[in-house]
């Protein structure tokens, strides 16, 4: 049995509530994109001015779909209760990448055992939506730091 703990990668992340959705479907996409291994027809995505890859599977596309939205749920939830609106609110997003073993004795067939070959762990600080000011400017920030978390994820899928 092998005794290793499989990579953790954590990407930070700092948003406002009205770029989360498309800043962290846009880093799910390219995590995907690097890890998915059946063949894929390479698409693309806009996202703050910056093109990302895009998986085109509607299995996956409805995951990242479903998780977050639940996420904003949750974010949706906590901003409600908490006392004070103007408070940054932490939020992780775990991502684990598992591979299905089957056990087998000599007789019996026990149940597939799925173990994690990779975790991807998304901190994302979500800022008020008047902690900036409106307009233009609003992009640059969140454009500049979706680059960077973009070339970081890049960096680590090419390593490994």
């Amino acid at each position: 049995m092998d005794s290793r703990r499989p990579p953790e990668y954590a990407i930070d992340l700092t948003a406002d509530r009205s770029h989360v959705r498309d800043i962290v479907k846009g880093l799910l996409h390219t995590i995907f994109f690097h890890r998915y291994f059946t063949p894929i027809y390479p698409s693309t995505h806009e996202l703050l001015d910056l093109t990302l890859p895009f998986v085109s599977q509607p299995d996956i596309e409805a995951l990242i779909e479903t998780r977050t939205t639940t996420l904003l749920r949750h974010l949706d939830t906590s901003s409600s209760s908490s006392s004070s609106r103007n408070q940054p609110i932490f939020l992780t997003l775990t991502l684990q990448f598992l591979e299905r073993k089957r056990r087998r004795t000599w007789f019996l067939q026990k149940p597939d055992e799925e173990t994690p070959w990779e975790t991807w762990n998304l901190n994302i600080t979500v800022l008020p939506n008047n902690s900036r000011s409106s307009g233009l400017s609003n992009n640059t920030p969140s454009n500049d730091y979706s680059y960077n978390q973009t070339r970081q994820i890049i960096g680590i899928t090419s390593r490994r």
